[in-house]
């Protein structure tokens, strides 16, 4: 959806569950070109290895400018990975 969506800028997918698999997905289009500058994934339980598929994903993409992760299960941990 977001690489054949030109158009589409922003994401707000706020107090959304967001899984692994989701993320795979998610992260899939990441790679393949999308012109997101904006996500929202504020209070989605993102955390462990759900968080390493978005990032790994994100450093591949050079268009997203703003990434908000707030209310998340985020902890020290999962920056060390």
């Amino acid at each position: 959806m977001l690489k054949r969506t030109p158009c589409l800028q922003y994401l707000d997918a706020s107090k959304t569950s967001q899984n692994e698999q989701s993320l795979l997905i998610l992260g899939r289009a990441f790679r393949t070109g999308s012109y997101l500058v904006t996500l929202h994934l504020e209070s989605c339980g993102i955390f462990g290895r759900p968080l390493v598929i978005l990032v790994a994903a994100l450093k591949l993409n050079n268009t997203l400018l703003e990434l908000y992760l707030g209310d998340n299960k985020i902890c020290s941990a999962d920056g060390l990975q």
